[in-house]
């Protein structure tokens, strides 16, 4: 009798360090996070936290300047990183536009485009590259000139700078 008793004290301890080692294999196949950790990944993005110093202003041409088309444009960014649209929108970066007859859309507003049909009919163009320097074709007669920040949604932030020229 002694002997099942041991032989029936020995397979319960073998079946309890099986079953042990079989939880533990599942923990660390599958651990359980303490606590969550933050995705790298996704970055809460709200476009009111973009800087408010962050404006672009027209190095040419100058108010009342007459120019030909296509029309040499450079501006100059300050207060912000120029990016091309390809990347999500990020605080503290943008892209810029160019506005002829079109008022200068409020901080928080979608700026319509880019499209070539608003390019064709000489009213928005986006330097979506990230640059500060392109040209744009302009018919000839009198223009005002909006200089606009948005994000790489479009959305419009910043200081702008406005001027008028006339094409000849």
């Amino acid at each position: 009798m002694r002997r099942i008793t041991l032989l029936l004290l020995a397979l319960a301890a073998l079946t309890l360090l099986a079953a042990a080692c079989e939880t533990e294999e599942a923990e660390e196949a599958d651990p359980e996070p303490d606590e969550e950790e933050p995705d790298d990944d996704v970055e809460d993005y709200d476009p009111a936290d973009q800087p408010d110093d962050a404006s672009v202003s027209f190095v040419t041409p100058q108010d009342g300047d007459t120019v030909e088309t296509p029309v040499a444009i450079e501006l100059e960014a300050e207060g912000f990183e120029l990016m091309s649209v390809d990347n999500p929108p990020a605080v503290g970066e943008g892209h810029l536009h160019i506005l002829a007859e079109e008022d200068c859309y409020p901080d928080g507003e979608v700026i319509p485009g880019p499209s070539d049909d608003l390019e064709d009919a000489n009213e928005i163009w986006h330097f979506s590259d990230g640059q500060a320097e392109d040209e744009i074709d302009l018919d000839p007669g009198e223009y005002e000139l909006c200089a606009q920040i948005g994000d790489s949604g479009h959305m419009a932030y910043g200081q702008t700078d406005t001027i008028t020229v006339t094409v000849e």
